[in-house]
């Protein structure tokens, strides 16, 4: 596989990744909205913009994306 199919397969990864946290967040609460699963929804517009949008699939924007992708992560394990 080349560079950019396997950028387009971690960016959909991404992006389900961003929305079962959000589907799995606003199941534990009951399906009120609350400030955490209101982050989710955010990450997942993150994911989904970084999908669509060419410039955040630039290199200088992967270091700042692993690091949202691993603080929402710890934030999803300690809600």
């Amino acid at each position: 596989m080349t560079l950019r199919v396997w950028q387009r397969v971690l960016s959909i990864v991404r992006l389900l990744v961003a929305l079962s946290c959000a589907a799995a967040e606003l199941l534990i609460s009951g399906g009120s909205i609350t400030g955490v699963s209101l982050v989710f929804a955010a990450y997942a517009l993150f994911a989904a913009a970084a999908l669509f949008w060419p410039l955040l699939r630039h290199d200088s924007w992967r270091l700042p994306g692993l690091a949202i992708d691993f603080l929402l992560l710890f934030l999803f394990i300690s809600s």
